[in-house]
């Protein structure tokens, strides 16, 4: 599903980003993996993996760089 991706982890969860631009949330746990959600977030290969800065995730591919606020409000 997630083919050649990256994962990084927070506190209590994996940001998954797969080769194909899946974008995906997983519980970190050592037990089970459990996927919370996912999103097409980007179009196309993606092999750079997602940064996590400030609440900001980045993401990007050849193409394109997109930018979600994980900030709670």
């Amino acid at each position: 599903c997630y083919g050649k991706g990256s994962v990084i982890a927070t506190e209590q969860q994996l940001i998954i980003l797969s080769d194909r631009g899946l974008l995906a949330l997983a519980e970190a746990s050592p037990e089970k993996f459990t996927e919370i959600s996912r999103i097409q977030a980007l179009n196309g290969k993606s092999w750079t993996a997602p940064t996590l800065v400030g609440g900001r995730l980045y993401l990007r591919n050849q193409s394109e760089m997109v930018c979600y606020d994980l900030r709670k409000p």
